[in-house]
């Protein structure tokens, strides 16, 4: 279930939707795969080592205020959840897109499209996985298998596949950007870290996995599974699709399938999409409550997250949160997908990036307070860890850096106003 969860949550919309977000900047994007790929399993390495010696639920929101404190504990749980908040936007975003292939009527290129349905469906999809999580863990983690196993046959099929139909002259254009190389390289890396989030799933609900030595495994297996499907999967669909048709392509994969098999089956690769992001929107929910659970028991959080139902699931959490993402897809109104993917994308990649950097950042200290020995190799992967979020979050551009800011600064009253409700609670309680 643990390998489910971090292979699941990261094998989702970025797959299969990121391929045609990449098409506009170019072959270039490749090489911000592979350091993409080399920076996460850094990431994944520290955040694995932390787990170790700190196995309590809430991953990147403990680990932040074990190294830094209750108030840096407490902006590391607001970033991760409102980071959540967005990317399950935008992978229903980018299910719809799927969707769209076999239902025009959800389709923003179709004349049949329907803001209305659209709209509809999104909300629709959000609400049915909050229910399924608030059934419990155990549920939802055979859900996870399913999806996790389903997700995977397209994702190996279509490389595999892609074969007889493969141009390699359409990497002969390798920056589209209209940006200098660096630019170009830093924006693809930028969305390439969008596909990887999720990287540690296993830490975040530990407490309820006894084995400390599997959410390690899970943690470095699933992202080393996770980097080769991504590597492989697209450049086979860079190697089918024509840069310029790859990037309005809402649908990449079922467009590749089609250009191998025909149309219809290109609709059978849809459903699997369909499959595959479901169950990332299902386990990506988990862990923004049970952040926000992890941080509520300690009086870091809105206190309705650490409320348990009779399924032993915070329900209140997980309605909340189901609410803040339909609000936000009401902001998905216009027809242009792609774009809406990008931006927020971008957004929720610079809230992700906050906390695994103040994370691995922490990390030392940690060691050093635990007790733990921190051998030579150990103390250079996590140093490379802490440089490669830093860059991160430098090379996510300035508009994107800005509202990171606002979004930074805006935890000081929200901080302030919990510590207020809580301080009257406890007052009226007394």
């Amino acid at each position: 279930m643990l390998l489910a969860l971090v292979v699941g949550n990261m094998v989702g919309a970025g797959i299969y939707l990121i391929p045609s977000a990449m098409a506009g900047i170019g072959a270039i994007s490749l090489y911000s795969w592979l350091f993409t790929i080399t920076g996460i399993l850094l990431l994944a390495f520290v955040f694995a080592q932390l787990n170790q010696i700190l196995p309590s639920s809430g991953g990147p929101y403990v680990y932040c205020r074990t190294g830094f404190g209750d108030f840096i504990g407490f902006t590391a749980a607001y970033s991760y959840w409102l980071a959540w908040a967005f990317s399950l936007c935008g992978m229903t975003l980018t299910l719809v897109g799927y969707l769209g292939h076999l239902w025009p009527v959800v389709n923003d290129h179709s004349p049949h499209f329907n803001p209305y349905v659209s709209f509809i469906v999104k909300a629709t999809v959000i609400w049915t996985v909050a229910l399924i999580n608030i059934r419990g863990i155990r549920v939802m983690g055979y859900v996870q298998i399913i999806t996790t196993i389903l997700k995977l046959i397209p994702l190996v099929l279509i490389p595999i596949l892609a074969l007889t139909h493969f141009n390699p002259t359409h990497f002969l254009t390798f920056n589209t950007s209209g940006e200098s190389n660096i630019s170009a390289f830093s924006a693809a890396a930028a969305l390439a870290l969008w596909a990887f989030v999720g990287f540690e799933s296993a830490t975040i609900p530990s407490e309820d996995s006894v084995n400390t030595k599997a959410i390690r495994r899970a943690t470095i297996i699933g992202t080393l599974i996770t980097a080769g499907l991504y590597l492989i999967g697209t450049i086979a669909i860079m190697g089918i699709i024509p840069f310029q048709q790859l990037h309005s392509s809402e649908s990449p994969y079922a467009d590749a399938a089609a250009v191998i098999f025909g149309h219809n089956l290109g609709g059978l690769i849809s459903i699997g999409a369909i499959i595959a992001v479901l169950g990332a929107i299902n386990g990506c929910m988990l862990l923004q409550v049970h952040v926000g659970m992890a941080a509520a028991q300690d009086r870091l959080f809105l206190p309705l997250f650490a409320n348990k139902s009779r399924f032993d699931t915070p329900a209140k959490g997980f309605i909340f949160s189901a609410a803040v993402s339909t609000i936000l897809l009401g902001f998905t109104w216009s027809r242009d997908l792609i774009q809406q993917f990008t931006t927020i994308v971008l957004f929720a990649t610079f809230a992700f990036i906050v906390p695994y950097f103040v994370s691995v950042a922490a990390a030392l200290f940690i060691f050093i307070k635990k007790g733990q020995p921190i051998p030579k190799i150990k103390l250079i992967m996590v140093l490379l860890a802490v440089a490669y979020a830093f860059w991160m979050i430098v090379s996510a551009g300035k508009n994107m850096v800005f509202y990171g800011v606002l979004l930074f600064f805006s935890a000081f009253p929200m901080y302030a106003w919990l510590q207020y409700c809580l301080k009257k609670s406890s007052n009226s309680n007394s």
